[in-house]
């Protein structure tokens, strides 16, 4: 790097400012942009790299623009951090010039803490920009009036940010009472389905407005408390800038969580996980045509082991971000974090130290259940459809391809979908933890008083319930999975204000169905053997019937018409044969 150049990166989301702004600088002696972007990824990606940590940053100065980023996160602070973050992790003795639109004093506040060396607003002089470009080069600081109020701008301040933190903290507590007193409505099993629904709805309007309440009323971070930044992990980021997680086109061993979209992935997954927590208020009948594991279970214990799940899954997609786990670790991954999920549900919904007495022996409940994982994992476990690209959603913001539409990350439709998705997950798991329980101790009495419906509670009803489960596996081995595989679906199980119910979705299944063999792979060539000869065989039956409809109604109906009408053209003429007999024999 040529040290009488100042050589400079240019961030900003405008290409036409860019454009004009790289003109300008490129036309001073002295100046070079070597880089520009949109974001500050995509510059990174821009410049030479080092394997050499601690190495020399390849520009002297980074002119940065935030504030038109593609949805950005509130509030603003929020937003720079992202940006600035990927230089203070790569670069931190590499020096930031602010050059933006408009921004609040407690951004520029947390700029400074930051280590931003300036800050400069979108329309001043040219000439004006070029010094404080070259001030901010050298290490100085140019911009930053507000290091420095005056005493009675000092007290307004602090009078306005009191009395944001008391309405913040009244608002809070106003929504988290609301949300206590509507749960607990919620826990009487009699209460109507329709007034369970209404609360229902109010919780999610409460979740909601709590959400907004913490957005717009949070106080940003100060000095003292500052978000930290976290620094790239040894001897990785040296090698390469880092990935943009919202790149649907990212090579899968390269793509990895990204630090700075922590804070907005973390808003989406608490609204995600708050409408799900919300859905589980509703009824949680069985409203498809088969039987599922879960029913056996009364309501209430039915709700509590799918929110232990939904608790289990929200701590696992917590502990995937801090892992900082790749998308080609995270395949590989997926059938032990299910089974991770699986196996701490079990504990947390009977208890680690929960046994059971068998002719005067007792028995630990939960490792006998626990040793039933090969059986789960490839009868429910594996065959949970579409979670390495639930989970990939989460953690990466990658698009979801639901039904060959491509939907963007944080849209209402992709939230929507990826809430069906952890639906299905939930419920699937709820029906692996209930599984081995049917299997192994199905009739035994403590655990039917503890657990099972009271429409459940007898031995024939237990065992009828065991045989149809048993027949619905059988049946969607061996006909309902060719089938869905043939029509290319899945079949997944959501909630709904009335209960659970099915959800069709497309999802191609060329290859599961290329590996299909025997009774399974004859099942597909009788349904596409229907598919080639009923249409046939309809417009025959049509042809033939419409053949029998004109003999029926031109042929024989006319015939008969006419002997009809003979027979009371016949009755006609006797009658009046039959009056004139009668008068004539009246006159004689």
């Amino acid at each position: 790097m040529s040290t009488s150049v100042l050589q400079l990166a240019l961030v900003d989301p405008d290409p036409i400012f860019r454009l004009g702004l790289k003109t300008s600088l490129q036309a001073v002696s002295g100046l070079q942009v070597v880089a520009d972007g949109p974001t500050s990824l995509s510059v990174l990606e821009q410049l030479p790299s080092s394997e050499q940590e601690n190495a020399q940053p390849p520009v002297n100065l980074v002119i940065l623009d935030w504030s038109a980023q593609e949805n950005p996160p509130e509030p603003q602070w929020q937003a720079l951090q992202q940006a600035y973050q990927p230089w203070e992790s790569r670069y931190p003795q590499l020096g930031v010039l602010l050059l933006t639109g408009k921004a609040d004093l407690e951004t520029l506040a947390f700029a400074q803490v930051l280590g931003v060396r300036g800050y400069c607003r979108k329309g001043m002089a040219i000439a004006d920009l070029i010094q404080a470009i070259g001030i901010c080069a050298s290490g100085g600081t140019y911009g930053f009036a507000i290091s420095e109020p005056s005493p009675a701008a000092g007290s307004r301040g602090r009078m306005l940010v009191r009395w944001r933190d008391r309405l913040h903290q009244s608002g809070i507590e106003q929504i988290e009472s609301a949300i206590a007193e509507l749960s607990g409505y919620l826990q009487n099993p009699a209460l109507p389905v329709l007034e369970r629904a209404v609360i229902a709805g109010r919780l999610r309007e409460l979740a909601a407005a709590r959400w907004m309440v913490n957005q717009l009323l949070a106080a940003p971070p100060s000095p003292n408390n500052a978000p930290p930044i976290s620094p790239p992990p040894e001897n990785t980021t040296a090698k390469r800038p880092p990935i943009n997680p919202r790149s649907a086109l990212v090579p899968a061993a390269e793509s990895s969580l990204n630090p700075q979209s922590e804070m907005a992935l973390e808003g989406s997954l608490n609204r995600l996980f708050a409408a799900l927590e919300a859905q589980l208020q509703y009824s949680l009948k069985n409203l498809t045509d088969e039987p599922l594991e879960i029913d056996i279970l009364r309501e209430e214990k039915r709700r509590e082991l799918l929110k232990i799940i939904l608790q289990r899954l929200t701590e696992t997609v917590r502990e995937l971000q801090l892992g900082q786990v790749n998308v080609l670790s995270l395949s590989q991954k997926v059938d032990a974090i299910l089974q991770d999920l699986w196996s701490a549900s079990i504990t947390d919904f009977f208890g680690k130290y929960y046994h059971i007495k068998i002719a005067n022996t007792e028995y630990d409940l939960v490792p006998i259940l626990l040793e039933n994982i090969p059986r789960i994992q490839s009868e429910i476990l594996k065959k949970i459809p579409l979670v390495l690209e639930l989970f990939s959603y989460w953690l990466y913001e990658t698009p979801l391809m639901i039904e060959n539409v491509l939907y963007s990350y944080g849209t209402p439709e992709a939230d929507k979908r990826a809430e069906i998705l952890a639906q299905n997950l939930i419920i699937q798991v709820a029906n692996a933890v209930i599984q081995p329980l049917l299997n192994r101790f199905a009739d035994i009495v403590e655990i039917k008083q503890d657990f099972y419906d009271k429409q459940l509670l007898s031995t024939r009803e237990i065992e009828r319930f065991r045989n149809d489960l048993s027949w619905k596996y059988r049946q969607v081995e061996l006909f309902g999975e060719p089938q869905n595989m043939f029509e290319s679906q899945y079949v997944l199980l959501a909630l709904d204000y009335r209960g659970i119910k099915k959800v069709k979705i497309y999802h191609p299944r060329r290859q599961e169905l290329e590996r299909l063999r025997g009774v399974r792979y004859a099942v597909t060539l009788l349904l596409e053997a229907r598919d080639a000869i009923a249409p046939r065989i309809r417009a025959t039956l049509s042809f033939l019937g419409s053949g029998v409809i004109y003999l029926l109604t031109q042929i024989v109906g006319r015939g008969i018409g006419l002997i009809g009408r003979g027979i009371l053209q016949g009755l006609g003429s006797s009658i009046p044969e039959s009056r004139f007999s009668r008068n004539s024999d009246s006159r004689k």
